[in-house]
This record gives C-alpha cells, structure tokens and sequence, in this order.
C-alpha cells in the first residue's frame, strides 16, 4: 500500500442493502475494480465507491490497524478481503463474512469486526 495513513478521511458513496435483498455471494462476483462491499459485523451488506486509499479503508472497516488477505481458490478467487486487525481481538464475530470467506483465514475461528472484499489490484 502506497498511501499515507494522514490521507483525508473517504468520499466514497454509499448503497446500503439488505442480506434480504441481494445475494451477498453475488455481489461479491460482481465488483468491479473500482467498487468494494463491505460486509459490517452485522452481515449488512454495503457497497463501497473507490478510490481507496488506506484512510479510505481504515474508515469503511473502523479500524486503524488492517490486514489484507488474498483468495487463491474456491468461487471468490481473485478477490482480497480487507480485515479489522483490531477486530480480531475485541469486536465481535462477523458471522455473514465467515460463513462466505472463513475458510480463507485462519485466525480466531472466524472473521470479527467489518471486513472489506475489493477485485485483486483494486488497492494499490
């Protein structure tokens, strides 16, 4: 990541949905490289305008310490899940995010706190 952490906070939009009305799985396949979801601790699904700068991610995941994490394989290949590292620690489980992506992290048993899915490259 090449951004300063002192960047100005985001001006990204964004659309809130509902589990209720879309397929989160889906919506993961769909973006786009210029768009995130991020998947709050309560399952709610939110799509997220770039660009996306460390600040940016730092405020879509309320965290000021993040970790990246790659999919190699399985339907979401090509997607990199963007982590609350502090979450990890002191929020609780992200239970929509686990059951999609848990099987890529390794940490805790499950996913906690926000957690932010971008196309490979999306972030520089």
């Amino acid at each position: 990541m090449h951004t300063n952490v002192d960047d100005p906070p985001p001006t990204t939009t964004n659309t809130k949905m509902t589990c209720a009305d879309s397929d989160v799985a889906a919506m993961i396949m769909a973006l786009n490289g210029t768009n995130g979801l991020v998947i709050k601790e309560d399952g709610q699904p939110i799509i997220v305008d770039g660009p996306f700068t460390l600040a940016a991610v730092n405020a879509h995941l309320e965290s000021t310490m993040v970790q990246m994490v790659p999919v190699h394989t399985g339907p979401h290949a090509g997607i990199e899940m963007w982590l609350d590292e502090e979450g990890a620690h002191s929020k609780g489980e992200n239970a929509e995010a686990t059951a999609l992506m848990g099987s890529h992290v390794h940490i805790a048993g499950c996913i906690r706190g926000h957690a932010l899915m971008v196309k490979r490259g999306t972030i520089p």
